[in-house]
């Protein structure tokens, strides 16, 4: 599969953080759920967009639900 530039680099830098051993989970636990196997560029386009995906929700610019009773 190409992939673009960008995601080239993002999975080259992302190399940092994810270990063998967490790739190699990611692998078993997606090929399991779509029922057929993935490769490692598969799994690692997962854990980017996990990663992306917990970026925004740390970010202080996103909107969180106000607690009842408070204003």
């Amino acid at each position: 599969m190409h992939r673009p530039a960008s995601v080239q680099t993002s999975m080259t830098s992302a190399r940092a953080w994810v270990s063998p051993a967490l790739l190699a989970l990611t692998v078993r636990v997606w090929s399991k759920r779509y029922g057929r196997p993935i490769d490692d560029a598969e799994a690692m386009d997962i854990l980017l967009r996990v990663g992306r995906l917990m970026d925004v929700l740390r970010s202080p610019n996103v909107a969180r639900p106000r607690a009842e009773g408070r204003t």
